[in-house]
């Protein structure tokens, strides 16, 4: 049985309609605070525990995973690696249900937590899986029900990830007005993209990652953007992932380390996209 303690605890996401609209409101505040600390290793790695019963196998969720931490990867100098879970990982994601976590089940609310580093539990990633989750965070429908108008909620899997991954690397939630579209935003809200206000926090947290050819940043950025939102139709036609591993070979020679390494991070993705097809 897991015992969380909150006075470490970096995130705790929350699923905005099962809130009320006062709660929604009294959280803004006039200004941005940040955790002061942040991982000091030039090498941070990462692995799944523990995938969902709402997915088959854990295919799916790894893929989540790779997609969540390059899109963190792509701004900063560290690096985000994946390993096997026997392998010791940084950060670690799991999904739980109320009688391993009983987190959850004090507050049903919560989709998922995140320790910060230089905690105790620095990189423990836990969702709940009282709730469903899914690919693209569409609802479902009551399978009870044959006329399909009844329907369940689910949540997006990658989103929710991205938030996590945040927290995991330091970052606080997006606090103020006019901040309801970035990704740190303490409520679901089915962000899959960084804004500026987010690049500029993890930016000033672990220094901007420089590109030996500036052009490699925005056509990595363009890559990723068009996966995340194709992650919901991954069990398309197969020769999709062909032509997505084809296009990351781009001027992979004339990479450095940092580049190709995010590079075989992409790879994995695609490797693993292609066994679920199979």
């Amino acid at each position: 049985m897991s015992t969380v303690n909150t006075n470490e605890l970096g995130c705790i996401l929350v699923a905005k309609d099962m809130l009320s609209k006062t709660n929604n409101e009294a959280y803004y505040e006039v200004q941005q605070t940040e955790y002061p600390q942040k991982w000091d290793k030039p090498v941070v790695t990462y692995s799944m525990v523990r995938g969902t019963e709402d997915l088959p196998g854990d295919s799916m969720e790894r893929i989540a995973m790779n997609l969540a931490m390059t899109t963190w990867d792509l701004e900063i100098p560290l690096i985000l690696e994946v390993v096997k879970k026997s392998e010791n990982p940084d950060i670690t994601l799991e999904f739980a249900d109320n009688n391993s976590d009983p987190f959850f089940k004090e507050r049903p609310s919560v989709l998922a937590y995140a320790y910060y580093p230089k905690t105790s539990k620095q990189g423990v990633i836990r969702f709940s899986d009282e709730h469903i989750w899914s690919l693209d965070g569409s609802p479902i429908p009551a399978p009870y029900d044959p006329s399909g108008k009844t329907t369940f909620k689910t949540y997006n899997l990658l989103h929710t990830l991205i938030h996590e991954i945040g927290h995991s690397l330091g970052l606080t939630h997006s606090e103020g007005a006019g901040l309801e579209k970035t990704v740190m935003y303490p409520f679901y809200n089915e962000q899959l993209d960084l804004t500026d206000y987010d690049i500029d926090r993890i930016v000033a947290k672990y220094g901007s990652r420089q590109w030996q050819h500036p052009a490699h940043y925005s056509r990595m950025k363009n890559w990723i953007k068009y996966r995340i939102r194709r992650f919901g139709s991954i069990s398309g036609a197969s020769q999709e992932a062909e032509k997505l591993r084809d296009e990351l070979q781009f001027a992979k020679s004339e990479m450095g380390k940092k580049d190709a390494i995010i590079m075989e991070q992409l790879k994995v993705i695609m490797d693993l996209a292609k066994r679920v097809k199979q």
